[in-house]
């Protein structure tokens, strides 16, 4: 527990939730039940941050397989990516180099040579991108039902 990752840690996981409320926001403004918006963000952020595990089969086999491929495109804003590039500065082993990963979950590191990101900022610009977008298209959808005359 190195005090010197929490603002890392911090500077990722504030706009990650932000994306989460933004993408909520969205659905919850287009007439999804709250329970069907938490249900699509729920699986969204699972998808998005299990990609390196269950995307792994496929990165192997071109046109996907390539430095610059999907996984070096898809890695620059991975939140989890990034805090371990963040804690691999800090002098800890990168994620890929432990055992469960790199022999059973995932090919990245070993066959895949995707770049780790190269800080927070990257992950943390895209997802604040991503909740803002969210949250606008949530405040345009409720003022065009205001401007609505009643029926």
């Amino acid at each position: 527990s190195d005090a010197r990752l929490l603002p890392a840690a911090a500077a990722v996981v504030g706009p990650l939730a932000l994306a989460l409320a933004g993408l909520a926001a969205a659905l919850r403004a287009c007439r999804a039940s709250p329970a069907v918006a938490g249900a699509v963000v729920t699986l969204l952020a699972l998808a998005w941050l299990g990609w390196p595990v269950w995307l792994s089969p496929w990165l192997v086999r071109p046109p996907l397989a390539d430095y610059d491929g999907l996984a070096g495109r898809l890695s620059v804003a991975h939140p989890l990516l990034a805090l371990d590039a963040a804690v691999t500065r800090l002098g800890g082993n990168p994620w890929v180099e432990h055992r469960l990963m790199y022999n059973k979950l995932t090919v990245l590191g070993q066959h895949v040579l995707a770049r780790p990101p190269a800080g927070v900022t990257a992950s943390a610009a895209w997802h604040a991108g991503v909740g803002v977008a969210g949250l606008g298209i949530a405040g345009l959808v409720g003022r065009r039902r205001e401007r609505r005359p009643s029926e």
